[in-house]
């Protein structure tokens, strides 16, 4: 591909205190963002991928740990499991 046909973007900028995490869908995408604004976002360049972008400050260990518990469930092959199960709060919270 000729690179004079690609549109050139800004270079993206580290965000120490953000982490982008996988969901399992764009529903639950959604739902994520729906639950706090203060703690779950998005950008643009996330627009149409199952991932939610995390605020670390607003979220307690005990959050972060079912965050990224379900994010490797994700993406990890049928049947594994953590070494460490997590509560599921989000998840619960949707349920209920």
């Amino acid at each position: 591909m000729d690179g004079a046909c690609r549109t050139q973007e800004a270079p993206r900028l580290p965000q120490p205190k953000v982490i982008a995490v996988r969901v399992a869908s764009l529903v639950d995408k959604d739902f994520m963002l729906g639950l706090d604004s203060a703690k779950f976002f998005t950008e643009p360049h996330y627009n149409g991928f199952p991932a939610v972008l995390v605020r670390l400050p607003a979220v307690t260990a005990t959050e972060l740990r079912s965050i990224i518990t379900e994010a490797w469930r994700c993406q990890a092959p049928k049947g594994a499991e953590p070494k460490s199960r997590a509560t599921h709060i989000f998840l619960r919270k949707r349920e209920g």
